[in-house]
């Protein structure tokens, strides 16, 4: 829980409150890490202006932006829900190496929270060190990071 308030805290300090691009650096971010989270956005020898690389940086609102071709606070909001999401599950945003119902992580756990089965999207390395109520705590914030409609954000 620790790290999603650093996590929190970070985002804030590195947006100001402003629109403006920004990156997150993630610890376990290496060449191959960061080939697979651009793959999706990119493809293969595509063309990538949309992604702004910074080193070991990589910006994690592609998805949002990708979607509606803009960026607000409000997609910083999704974004911070979409990294909550990737701690809690253990899994990529987007992954072609699954099954079709499975590739997007937003609209595959959704699928698992409104038939209340929320225990089943919780990373299996994690699942025996836990408090139930905080785990449901952070889903639920991140779910409200990313509503599709930006104005039902917090």
């Amino acid at each position: 829980m620790a790290i999603l308030v650093l996590l929190a805290l970070m985002l804030l300090a590195m947006t100001g409150g402003s629109s403006a691009n920004w990156c997150v650096c993630r610890s376990d971010v290496s060449d191959s890490n960061l080939q697979k989270t651009l793959d999706y956005a990119c493809g293969d020898g595509a063309d990538c202006n949309p992604v702004h690389q910074h080193g070991v940086c990589y910006w994690i609102g592609i998805t949002k932006y990708y979607s509606t071709q803009q960026l607000s606070a409000k997609s910083d909001v999704f974004s911070f829900g979409v990294v909550r999401l990737e701690i809690i599950s253990g899994r990529e945003p987007l992954s072609i190496h699954r099954p079709c119902n499975e590739w997007s992580l937003v609209e595959w756990e959704k699928t698992f929270i409104r038939e209340a089965r929320i225990e089943e999207i919780v990373d299996p390395t994690i699942k025996v060190g836990y408090h139930a109520e905080a785990m449901l705590r952070v889903v639920e914030l991140a779910l409200a990071c990313i509503k599709t409609f930006s104005a039902y954000r917090p």
